[in-house]
């Protein structure tokens, strides 16, 4: 009875080992595969995939593949992105979601733009494996270098929740400095907070056009921003026009107005004669039961409006040729 139960200690002792090897050479196989199919998905849509060489690690718990110099350009818009080293792994103790760490410095670009640079410690990203595959993506102590200034934040999260032919999104921020960008605000450089739940539809759809011929619509249910003594949450409703400029219709309320109505005085931003007649009409306007302002927008023809009066004018949006370059 001894010699068989060390027989079986033996092979347990042998086959454990070898059967944790297989499961982790299957999933390193799987994860090659996954990767080669999400570059291969990116390049039919339209992207260039340019890295180095790859280096796979993580043995015994996890499969990592290292993506050295990353570059990223969507030949038709030319937005871009680079990141110093994508990390990709999957941990075999946590099954059911990949894990991605960008590594800086980043460069960013819209259109064409001029590139902007960001730094500080890895973004993080995770996604569900099982359906509708979520996204989280985490960042704290970011340095954002635009082509005048630098703006930091200390922390943001994404929830992206995608679904058929469209994604919901929630978004939060702390700590936004524009100190390089506003040096002169009379509410201070620092917005406090800043969160965004929205949600778009139509993604099937491949051009501007289209996605406004099949009903696309942007839902912004909250825009929220808490900056100084001000507090403002935005909601509406964004589609494209017939010249397929945005336009739609939403409400503002609107806190701390008349402190910071205050404060553009004491900054030389508005006379003192100004304020005291915005004061009085702001009495005018409707409240919400936590004494914000509340105010109509509507934007039709570029024109933003509030409470029908015309405030601004929206630059033109210029979308890039479908046909490409």
């Amino acid at each position: 009875m001894a010699n068989r139960t060390l027989r079986w200690l033996a092979l347990g002792a042998l086959g454990l080992p070898a059967l944790h090897g297989l499961l982790w050479l299957g999933a390193a196989v799987w994860l090659d595969a996954e990767v080669a199919a999400q570059e291969a998905l990116l390049r039919r849509q339209g992207w260039s995939v340019d890295h180095g060489a790859f280096a796979h690690g993580g043995w015994p718990f996890a499969v990592r593949i290292d993506v050295p110099d990353l570059r990223l350009l969507h030949r038709a818009s030319g937005h871009a992105w680079q990141s110093g080293r994508l990390e990709i792994a999957f941990d075999l103790r946590r099954p059911a979601r990949l894990e991605l760490n960008l590594h800086g410095p980043h460069l960013a670009a819209l259109a064409g733009a001029t590139p902007v640079a960001i730094e500080g410690p890895p973004v993080e990203v995770t996604v569900a494996l099982a359906e509708p595959h979520p996204i989280d993506i985490a960042a704290h102590t970011l340095r954002i270098r635009p082509a005048a200034g630098v703006v930091t934040l200390d922390r943001a999260s994404v929830h992206a929740e995608p679904a058929p032919d469209a994604v919901t999104l929630h978004a939060e921020a702390a700590g936004l400095d524009l100190g390089g960008l506003l040096p002169a605000s009379p509410l201070g450089s620092r917005i406090d907070g800043l969160g965004i739940d929205a949600g778009l539809d139509r993604l099937g759809q491949t051009t501007p056009a289209a996605w406004r011929d099949a009903g696309g619509m942007l839902a912004l249910h909250r825009i929220a921003v808490t900056w100084s003594r001000f507090e403002v949450e935005l909601g509406g409703v964004i589609t494209l026009d017939a010249a397929l400029q945005p336009e739609g219709t939403g409400m503002i309320a609107a806190g701390g107005l008349p402190e910071a109505i205050d404060a553009m005085v004491g900054a030389g931003v508005i006379p003192a004669g100004t304020a005291r007649t915005a004061k009085t009409l702001l009495r005018f306007v409707p409240r919400t039961a936590d004494g914000k302002l509340t105010v109509p927008l509507a934007l039709k023809a570029r024109t933003l409006s509030a409470a029908r009066l015309p405030v601004a004018v929206i630059p033109e949006i210029r979308w890039p040729d479908p046909r490409g370059p």
